[in-house]
């Protein structure tokens, strides 16, 4: 737990503290751990749909090769 000053009234406040106790603003260390929280999520997130989006791929492929088609009867 560290002190870092208010970025409005200048005084120090815990960087735990969601707001300013002598002004009421939002303490931006907390702002700060709430958007690198947020980025986690969506970076995870966006990587999970691309293995989902990759693994699809491959067993679409695969499935394909287990059922081909066979060719049309030629016409003689």
């Amino acid at each position: 737990m560290a002190l870092v000053n208010c970025h409005e009234c200048q005084k120090q406040v815990s960087d735990t503290a969601r707001v300013c106790p002598n002004c009421g603003a939002p303490v931006r260390a907390t702002q700060q751990r709430i958007l690198k929280w947020n980025l986690t999520v969506m970076s995870i997130g966006l990587v999970l749909i691309i293995l989902v989006g990759i693994g699809g791929c491959l067993m679409q492929k695969k499935l394909l090769q287990n059922f081909q088609i066979p060719p049309p009867p030629s016409a003689q």
